[in-house]
């Protein structure tokens, strides 16, 4: 788990905020779908309460990390590429290719969800941390 939840303010509706879980998983592992493999770290982020993701995203959730063993740098955007929770709450994964080491990530940026037959609801959440090793 990553240190705290964030929130995600309108994105469950008008006055209807959102908590934002994430986690991280260091490789070789089955999760998130593909997998990573060793020196690679899978995000998962959760925005709880949410409709599941609209085709485009107006704001990208981004992923950005420091593995401070090896200086080994990235960004790179969530996506639902892995079809975790399809019908809602929104999620969206990534797998990072970091290296061995001890690794400080952040997530942050936005997300957009549709319900059938309704427009796209776009929502921005707090930035929240994440330690981790990777082997």
């Amino acid at each position: 788990q990553f240190l705290y939840p964030t929130l995600g303010k309108g994105c469950v509706g008008d006055t209807a905020d959102s908590v934002g879980t994430a986690l991280a998983v260091a490789g070789p592992s089955h999760l998130p779908p593909p997998g990573p493999a060793q020196g690679e770290i899978g995000f998962v982020f959760t925005a709880l309460g949410t409709a599941p993701l609209a085709d485009e995203q107006a704001e990208p959730l981004t992923v950005s990390w420091l593995n401070v063993s090896n200086g080994r740098t990235g960004s790179q955007p969530l996506t639902n590429e892995a079809k975790i929770n399809v019908d809602g709450p929104a999620t969206l994964s990534a797998i990072a290719e970091t290296g061995p080491g001890n690794v400080v990530a952040v997530i942050s940026g936005g997300i957009t969800t549709q319900k059938p037959d309704t427009d796209p609801r776009s929502c921005t959440f707090l930035p929240t941390i994440g330690l981790i090793t990777a082997r």
